[in-house]
């Protein structure tokens, strides 16, 4: 009845697999569709922004026009030749005034396109590694061949439920010893259960000897308490159940730098 019951948990792991990685990814594409709304919401405020002001300025430069016309017509009945040429140097101190008002105002509408141009490729920049990050991720957990080994009696609970909630490649799990003709090869990482909420643990020597007998390409994760030494290598390791998720990522990831997956 128990192996019935383990056979239905993994079909179902297996089948949600799948699932999961299809609805990560349109998250993923339903988030950069908003920032593209986003960013086109934006530009039509720039230009409805661009538009008010020009409309602003026709304005005032028609009532300057107007006021400045029926100076010019009050100047001809003046009887000083001084008194019109103080209007006509007002008159150009206020075209001036409004031509640098213009320009400062061009200036602005320039420097805040530089900067919405670049805080887009920043975002886009940003966006763009974390749909990378989030698809090297997904292919960690659906790829990579993973060994738990566990004391005789251990409890693997935990492990189970975690790597099965976490869309996890179902992960093969012993006991140790292992037979002296046991073919590591086929795995990517083997992770030692010493979670401190178990009973049962693993002498810590049985680890060391076993952690030595792996090929290169295989990386030891320790998952329990302090830090275990093979030779001169620390195994990878996580002391608490909080740790284990992204420590495990971390160590997965340099396996794949180093090493091809295994499919």
């Amino acid at each position: 009845m128990k192996i019935k019951t383990i056979l239905v948990v993994l079909m179902i792991a297996f089948l949600a697999l799948p699932c999961s990685a299809q609805s990560e990814n349109e998250k993923m594409a339903f988030r950069i569709k908003q920032l593209e709304l986003e960013i086109e919401n934006l530009k039509q405020k720039l230009t409805l922004k661009e538009q008010s002001l020009k409309n602003e300025y026709d304005k005032k430069m028609g009532e300057i026009t107007k006021d400045v016309n029926s100076e010019i017509l009050k100047l001809n009945t003046r009887e000083t030749k001084l008194e019109n040429v103080l209007w006509i140097i007002s008159f150009l101190g206020v075209v001036s005034f409004f031509g640098t008002w213009k320009w400062v105002s061009n200036s602005a509408k320039k420097l805040a396109e530089k900067k919405y141009n670049e805080f887009f490729e920043k975002a886009k920049t940003d966006l763009l590694v974390l749909v990378d990050k989030k698809n090297e991720t997904l292919n960690f957990k659906a790829n990579k061949a993973i060994l738990v080994l566990s004391a005789p009696g251990g409890d693997n609970r935990f492990l189970q439920n975690f790597f099965l909630k976490n869309g996890f490649k179902t992960p093969e799990f012993k006991t140790l010893p292992v037979a002296d003709d046991f073919d590591y090869a086929k795995y990517d990482l083997v992770l030692f259960n010493n979670d401190d909420h178990i009973h049962d643990k693993i002498d810590l020597a049985e680890i060391v000897r076993t952690a030595k007998r792996f090929p290169d390409e295989i990386v030891c994760f320790y998952f329990g308490s302090g830090r275990l030494t093979v030779d001169s290598t620390k195994l990878a390791s996580a002391n608490f159940r909080s740790q284990l998720y992204g420590s495990l990522l971390n160590a997965l990831q340099y396996q794949d730098t180093c090493f091809k997956a295994r499919t």
